[in-house]
């Protein structure tokens, strides 16, 4: 799926709370082809990118953006549970 993204001219990047050594083992154990940032800050980071976040928690969930090569926002998944991710089906249909 990622080399169809590629074909596309689609990069993909995935943001994170998390350590840049608990992404690099997550990476290796699942063979990610693509760039993980990490260690972004909780609450100043994830409300810079618009990520949808859970007070009551102190926490943040998945959001996914689709973005053009402008950087407008051409897509968006705000999800409130621990379910629903952007999926890499839905990214083609928008680029195709």
């Amino acid at each position: 799926m990622l080399s169809a993204l590629t074909s596309l001219g689609v990069d993909v990047v995935g943001l994170s709370v998390d350590s840049r050594g608990e992404l690099q083992a997550l990476s290796d154990r699942l063979g990610l082809e693509f760039t993980l940032v990490g260690e972004l800050a909780y609450p100043r980071d994830v409300d810079a990118i618009g990520a949808y976040h859970h007070e009551p928690r102190n926490s943040f969930q998945a959001t996914s953006f689709v973005l053009d090569s402008s950087h407008r926002v051409e897509a968006a998944v705000y999800s409130a549970t621990n379910i629903g991710r952007l999926m890499p089906e839905e990214i083609l249909r928008v680029f195709s």
